[in-house]
């Protein structure tokens, strides 16, 4: 399942109400997306890292040899530079050395952003779901997690698909005002 991740590298840029819109829409995956998110950010520095000093490393014209030891042992540089990378991803502490050898500072500062207020959204709305109204969370929950469409909750409810409607929405709203900072 392809999942929207490119959805999250916008997401700091949404408007509240599409930000709330987007997590309900896509409740029932934002974890792995998240989560996904991360991983991908943290190989697109690590790859930049990689690449940039692999190109100053050519630019010598000459190879070294070096004797063996835990700082010239490249899986072992990789491996603490990865987590590096995410540590300073999950904290949101960027400095100049997360920075170095990355090609675009604003758009990593912007992903970074995404992530933290993503997670930081789901968590609360999460919590705002277990805190609602039990007949509330009746209606929002199966249509968020794709379980029944309106026709079936207005079914289900003995109400019109307009009253359905008019329902989520006023949830939806509210979810928003206890979610989106």
């Amino acid at each position: 399942m392809r999942m929207k991740t490119e959805g999250l590298e916008a997401y700091a840029s949404f408007d509240a109400t599409k930000r709330i819109w987007f997590l309900c829409e896509n409740y029932t995956v934002m974890e792995p997306m998240i989560r996904n998110f991360r991983e991908r950010l943290i190989d697109e520095v690590a790859d930049q890292k990689y690449d940039s000093h692999h190109a100053k490393d050519e630019e010598l014209g000459v190879r070294i040899q070096v004797a063996f030891c835990r700082q010239n042992d490249p899986t072992y540089n990789q491996a603490v530079n990865r987590n590096e990378i995410a540590k300073a991803i999950d904290d949101g502490y960027l400095d100049e050395c997360f920075f170095e050898g990355t090609s675009n500072r604003e758009e990593l500062i912007r992903k970074v952003s995404s992530y933290h207020f993503a997670k930081r959204e789901y968590g609360q709305l999460s919590k705002a779901l277990k805190e609602m109204k039990p007949k509330d969370r009746a209606v929002i929950l199966p249509f968020m997690r794709k379980e029944k469409s309106i026709y079936d909750l207005a079914e289900d409810m003995q109400i019109t698909y307009k009253a359905v409607q008019k329902k989520l929405k006023r949830i939806k709203n509210k979810l928003e005002e206890s979610v989106v900072v």
